[in-house]
């Protein structure tokens, strides 16, 4: 999956630089039909979803230090099966 933000379609949820390190951050980017903007979507037996970035399949969309605060950093993350790595998706 690509993820479009939805005030700028032309845009894509992107690893920075491609890099699976942990810590690597994600932004929103220019479409380039590559690796660092495709997601799969891992459904967890909570019924929340793993989010898994083409380009560094260990790692999972995380919640840096598990904040539950505004502005908290998104980031690439070993898999560790924390909450900070679940998701649920929600159809408005």
């Amino acid at each position: 999956y690509e993820l479009i933000p939805q005030n700028s379609t032309g845009c894509r949820l992107d690893v920075v630089n491609g890099t699976d390190a942990n810590g690597t951050n994600v932004i929103i980017w220019t479409d380039n039909n590559l690796a660092p903007q495709r997601w799969r979507f891992e459904l967890q037996s909570d019924g929340r979803h793993e989010l898994i970035p083409q380009c560094a399949q260990g790692r999972r969309l995380d919640v840096a230090g598990a904040s539950p605060s505004d502005g908290a950093n998104v980031h690439l993350w070993e898999d560790n099966d924390g909450p900070a790595q679940r998701w649920r998706l929600i159809r408005r």
